[in-house]
Formats: C-alpha cells, sequence, structure tokens
C-alpha cells in the first residue's frame, strides 16, 4: 500500500488546459500542498499547462512511473489501465464513476478493468472514488481544488467509501485543530478495500487514530481479527444497517443475533469505536487527542449550580463517578470564594471564584489529587465582561488550557459555556487545543473512548481450539447429513455430552416404541413430554409440550393425547424429561453470522430473553476472559452475583458453556445455529444444566 501514499513519480491521466477540467485541478492541488514528488499531466489532446507537457498517452512520459491517478470516462478505463500495465505502473488510483454503482449492466467494464489490473500486477484504489490525500508529502489528488491553508497535518487517518465524507471529515479535524494525515476514498473498492488500508495504517508511524466511513462488510472476520490485534484506536461509521438477512429466524438465538446487532457486538469486543454521525466522530477523536482516561473518576468545575446539576447528571448516565474532594483542598476553595453563600463539592461551581487565576490554581489542584482521572471544566466566557474586566485573566486562561495536556497524565476537559457561535468561535481560536461544544457530546464521548480503550486490553484474536471429542462430534453431524437433516432435536444433547456440557436427564421414545414408554421405570417424577422433529422446532405452539407429569398414569395420558394429535402427526419420536424448576434461566447460543462467521450469545431470561432484550453476543471463538466479560455486562448481572442476599450463581460453569458453544461454532462450519434454551444456572459450584437443545445444520 506504500506507492499509494508515497509515490516517486506520478502521472494524472485525463488532464487538458481547459477551465472545465477536472484534471487540471488535481495538478493545482498537487502545487497547492507541494507534493515533494514529480508529476506528469497526461491527456489525449495534449498541450501545455502551467509551462509543463501534457503528455497524449502515458506511454509518452519519458521517465519511469510508479502510480497513476485516472481520471477518464468509464468505458476508456480499461484501456488506459492497459496502456498504465505496459508502462510498469503498478499502482492506480481510478476517480472515474459511471460502473456497477451507476448500472448494472456496467458490471462488464469492472471485469475487464480487474483482468487487465491482474496481467499486469497492478493494484488500484476505486473506481468510483475521490482519490488519495498524503499530508506528510503534499500528495493530494482529489479533482475539486482546495486550500492549503484550510488543511492541517494531524494524527488521524481515513479511509472512506464516501469521497465526501472524507474530505468533509478531514476539513473538520482540520479546523478542531486535530488535523489529518492519510485519507483514502475507496468508493467501489473493486480491488484494494479498507482491510488492505486499515493494516497499512496500523503499521504506519504517523498515523496514530483511524477513522473508516463504510457501507459494506465483505471482509468482516479480517477486520475484527486486525482490530482485535490493534495497539491504536480505530473510529468506524458503519451506516446501511438494515438486516442483509433473509434467513427466518428459526430460534431465539439467530432472532437476537441480526445483522446490525452482531456488527455492534464484533465493533464491541473488539474495542472498535461505533459513530452515528460527524459530531460524534469529532467528539471521539477530540477525546482521543488528549491523555487517556485511567479511570472513570471526574473532578468537575462548572459555572453555576445548573451548570454543576448537569455535569453530574451527565458523569452518572455515562458511568463516571465524582468522588468527594478531601478537606484540605475544600478549605483552600472556601477561604478563595468572594460572597462565601456557595457550598463546595464535586462538581464545583465556580460562580463564587471570579479572579481566572483561582480558576487555573482549582483546575491545577485537582489534577494531582489521588483519585481523579479526569478534570472537567465547563468554562462561562463572556467577550463583553472580558473587554471590560479581565481581559489579562482570560489570557492566562486560555494559554494555561492550551498547554495544560500536552505534558499531563490527567486530562483537563474544556467545554465553553456559550449561547453564541461567534463567542465559540473565538474561544476555539485563541484555546490550540481541542474544546468541546455540548456537555452530552463531550460526556458520551469520554464514555465510548473508556469503554473501547477497557475492551482493548481484553480483546485479542484466539486460534479455533481444538475440541478432544471431535470424533464424537462428527459421527452425530454426519449421521444426520446422510439422513438429510437440517434440524437437530435430540441429537444435539449429544454434542453438548460430547462437549462436557450438562443436561437434564431424560429418555427418548421412538415413535414406532411410543406404548415403551409406559413400560419404563422412570424414577424422576414429575416429567415434561416433548414431541420431536423437523418441524417441531417450536414445540408449544404445536402442542408439543407437556409439563408437569406426576407420574405413569398421567405420563401414559399424555403420550396417548399426542400420538392422537394432529397437528403431532410428523412426530419422529418424543422425549421425557425430568422437570427442573430450580435456579436463574438463561439462553446461551450460537450463530453463524453471513458477515462475522460464528458468533455465540448470552442471554437472561430463557424464553422471556427478546422481551427482556437482556443479552450480549461475541465472535467466535471466546476465551473465558471475555465469556465472563459477555456474563458480567448483563443488565441482570446482579442477579447472578447474588442479588439482596441470594446467593451467588455458578458464574465460571456458565462462563466455559458459552467457551464451549463458541470452539463447537468455530470447528464445525455446518453448524448453523445452537439454542440452548433454557439453561438453568444454580448455586456457585453446582453448576448448570441444559434443559432444551435445538440444533440447525
Amino acid at each position: 500500500m506504500k506507492k499509494f501514499f508515497y509515490p516517486d513519480h506520478a502521472a494524472i491521466i485525463g488532464v487538458s488546459d481547459k477551465s472545465s477540467n477536472l484534471g487540471k485541478n488535481i495538478i493545482i492541488n498537487l502545487m497547492e500542498f507541494g507534493f515533494t514528488g514529480s508529476y506528469e499531466a497526461v491527456g489525449r489532446e495534449g498541450g501545455m499547462l502551467f509551462d509543463k507537457p501534457i503528455y497524449p498517452s502515458v506511454l509518452d512520459v519519458p521517465h519511469e512511473l510508479d502510480l497513476a491517478m485516472i481520471l477518464v470516462r468509464a468505458e476508456l478505463v480499461p484501456d488506459v489501465a492497459e496502456m498504465c500495465g505496459q508502462k510498469g505502473i503498478k499502482r492506480l488510483v481510478i476517480s472515474t464513476g459511471g460502473f456497477s454503482e451507476y448500472r448494472p449492466e456496467r458490471k462488464a467494464l469492472e471485469e475487464n478493468l480487474l483482468a487487465v489490473c491482474q496481467k499486469y500486477g497492478m493494484r488500484f484504489i476505486g473506481p468510483n472514488c475521490l482519490a488519495v490525500v498524503n499530508m506528510e508529502n503534499g500528495l493530494f489528488l482529489p479533482f475539486s481544488p482546495y486550500r492549503s491553508a484550510k488543511w492541517k497535518k494531524g494524527p488521524v487517518s481515513i479511509i472512506s467509501q464516501s469521497g465526501g465524507i472524507a474530505m468533509n471529515l478531514s476539513q473538520h479535524l482540520s479546523h478542531h485543530k486535530i488535523g489529518v494525515g492519510k485519507v483514502a476514498s475507496i468508493g467501489n473498492k473493486l480491488n484494494v478495500d479498507e482491510v488492505d488500508l486499515l493494516q497499512f495504517f496500523l503499521d504506519d508511524p504517523e498515523t496514530k487514530i483511524i477513522y473508516m466511513y463504510l457501507e459494506g462488510l465483505p471482509r468482516a472476520r479480517e477486520l475484527y481479527e486486525m482490530a482485535c490485534a490493534a495497539d491504536k484506536p480505530i473510529l468506524i461509521h458503519k451506516s446501511n444497517t438494515s438486516d442483509t438477512s433473509h434467513e427466518i429466524s428459526h430460534s431465539h438465538t439467530a432472532s437476537l443475533a441480526s445483522d446490525d446487532t452482531v456488527v455492534e457486538a464484533a465493533f464491541r469486543h473488539a474495542g472498535i469505536i461505533r459513530v452515528q454521525n460527524f459530531e460524534e466522530a469529532i467528539d471521539c477523536i477530540k477525546m482521543l487527542s488528549l491523555p487517556p482516561l485511567k479511570g472513570n473518576r471526574l473532578a468537575c468545575m462548572a459555572c453555576g449550580g445548573g451548570g454543576s446539576v448537569m455535569a453530574a447528571d451527565e458523569a452518572g448516565r455515562n458511568g463516571f463517578t465524582l468522588p468527594a474532594f478531601p478537606r484540605d483542598f475544600l478549605d483552600w476553595l472556601e477561604e478563595r470564594g468572594r460572597a462565601k453563600v456557595i457550598t463546595v463539592t464535586n462538581p464545583i461551581d465556580y460562580g463564587d471564584l471570579y479572579e481566572l487565576d483561582l480558576h487555573i490554581g482549582a483546575l491545577e489542584r485537582m489534577r494531582q489529587l489521588p483519585g481523579i482521572d479526569a478534570v472537567f471544566y465547563d468554562i462561562c466566557y463572556n467577550e463583553e465582561w472580558e473587554k471590560l474586566v479581565l481581559s489579562e485573566g482570560f489570557q492566562m486562561l486560555f494559554d494555561y488550557l492550551s498547554r495544560v495536556n500536552e505534558s499531563s497524565e490527567v486530562p483537563v476537559i474544556v467545554r465553553p459555556n456559550l449561547g453564541d457561535l461567534e463567542l465559540w468561535e473565538s474561544v476555539n481560536r485563541r484555546i490550540t487545543a481541542p474544546v468541546f461544544e455540548t456537555i452530552q457530546g463531550c460526556f458520551h464521548a469520554m464514555r465510548k473512548v473508556r469503554e473501547a480503550t477497557q475492551a482493548r486490553r481484553i480483546s485479542k484474536p484466539i486460534a479455533t481450539p481444538t475440541i478432544s471429542t471431535a470424533p464424537t462430534i462428527d459421527t452425530i453431524l454426519q449421521d444426520a447429513g446422510r439422513q438429510g437433516k437440517t434440524f437437530l432435536d435430540h441429537e444435539g444433547y449429544g454434542i453438548l455430552k460430547a462437549l462436557n456440557i450438562s443436561v437434564v436427564k431424560q429418555q427418548l421414545v421412538q415413535r414406532k416404541d411410543a406404548d415403551a414408554v409406559f413400560e419404563t421405570n422412570i424414577s424422576y417424577y414429575p416429567v415434561a413430554l416433548k414431541a420431536l422433529g423437523a418441524e417441531m422446532a417450536h414445540k408449544t405452539d404445536v402442542g408439543g409440550v407437556r409439563l408437569n407429569i406426576r407420574d405413569e398414569k398421567e405420563l401414559s395420558a399424555a403420550m396417548a393425547a399426542m400420538v392422537a394429535d394432529e397437528r403431532l402427526t410428523s412426530a419422529s419420536g418424543y422425549l421425557v424429561q425430568e422437570m427442573v424448576n430450580e435456579g436463574v434461566e438463561v439462553i446461551v447460543g450460537g450463530k453463524r453470522d453471513p458477515q462475522f462467521g460464528p458468533v455465540v450469545v448470552i442471554g437472561l431470561g430463557g424464553i422471556f430473553v427478546e422481551l427482556f432484550a437482556d443479552f450480549q453476543l461475541a465472535v467466535a471463538p471466546v476465551d473465558m476472559t471475555t465469556a465472563r466479560h459477555m456474563i458480567q455486562s448483563l443488565k441482570g448481572y446482579p442477579l447472578l452475583k447474588g442479588y439482596r442476599g441470594g446467593a451467588p450463581l455458578d458464574i465460571d460453569f456458565l462462563s466455559k458453556i458459552i467457551q464451549r458453544i463458541s470452539d463447537l461454532m468455530a470447528n464445525f462450519p455446518s453448524i448453523r445455529e445452537i439454542d440452548l434454551n433454557p439453561v438453568r444456572v444454580f448455586p456457585q459450584g453446582e453448576g448448570a444444566l441444559v434443559i432444551d437443545c435445538k440444533v440447525f445444520l
């Protein structure tokens, strides 16, 4: 990927000296941004541009080239690529639109282009893209003219399917004093895609933060694994979020693991910061440009009681705590208050501290308190007040806020509390560090960045583990395949036993031997009776489940009723299971996602899990650490931990079930879904039992 950003000799193809020519704008941009390499203009009509020749063909350029920027009509692109191949160029950026994104029948043009590039071993970005930028060497290939004064070199590199979003975000980041390093607009991503570029940016020493705008994730699994191993923050705006899967959800697991839900979970566990819009992206990038938060303990200063309450509300809403200040610090503040009418707490209402040097002193002291991880400062500012009274004080404060985060381990996070856009711009210009526009956006960004940082500490790619009993599971699956089965009912319990997952006591009765149940001496009443069969995935809906059968007489009657029930004529057999009412009901499942591959799910509530919407997903395979983290992330985790004096449940055993189902999904691609629902979890040390199991192939 390096030559896309660091070419020594580039050609811009599609240039003329006409005022409306877009290729001409690319030459202007290279001059404006001071490209340090050499470049040549190529256009069929030839001529001169800015005292340099326009070569009629790339083959006419008298020296070697390592990058070509192509901006000609779509139908000409394969032929131009052919000439680039003959010239020995190995990297192309194809800005031209009008391929399959325009009309499906133009897919043939893309196939021709791919064939040419494969023939010559060329890689290309695009087509239908706005091009490539590298602020380090002045490579600036968009076909719209830009002013270098509006762009700032910075630590953020951008990968975007939308050229407009890439350019707009770059200018916003420059305006907010963060800046941009490299930009790749990838358009149709017919050859080079986000995964190729992500690896390059992860290795690029100039890139510190990576932002991606993506509409599709064709290599989602690779992206996820790279993010898990990454040591740089990654932000992704994944749009186009409607479900792409049209399969019927056969199980609770499949229903919970909808397409975008899996994307959300995968990003969260990989430590990817998912953003929904420009404002959220900019706030999160600002937060990432400050010293990292080591914990969730904040000290806050705000102007007035209302501002203090708002800060406290946002802190609580986003999972931050406001520790009480030590007495000596409170005494220091109270001694310096003018009116002596405001009680000093955290957040501090600094309406009683009029001298701005006291604000600096308070911020410095808060940064150095042992129990504080960050300081939030909601600064009130009035231009007329500055002119009349405190111009020197404000300048001193602005200088302090501009430099305080350069060497501090405890960030000072600044939000100007202003009601006027011009005032905000005035403060934004005078404080050279990033400042936040809204208190809500600021705290939301703090939370998202902190959660992603925590996730990156535990996320890591995990190799597919081996299963010692894999031959047993293989036999079960192969037998099902020979019989043409796509749904396993009682056979699923055999898979669970092979995984050393405890299942409820049960006895299988084949349909032809239905009378045999009356002769069986079952010692574990009460029992449940369940009909089995490919059409019995949702047994309760068709009368295929009878519960709390107390003795052999009731069992005989229930069996006779099921045999006679017209809705159950397709039943292949029956399962008699011990009734278990103790423990807390959870669901554990797995699904094969079309984008990310195998995923696992844990949810609280058993058959009511969708109603409660209390579940967690992760991409498989997962280790015990991730399995425990999934459980601890449930809203109902206190119930499992031991609620209101209740006994803590066997979370270790539940974690093992999650891990083993994860291993199963990772090792056996023929399994589309597995649904353990309910699983009853017992007190610590007593394990858990699977009550019902469904497997779909």
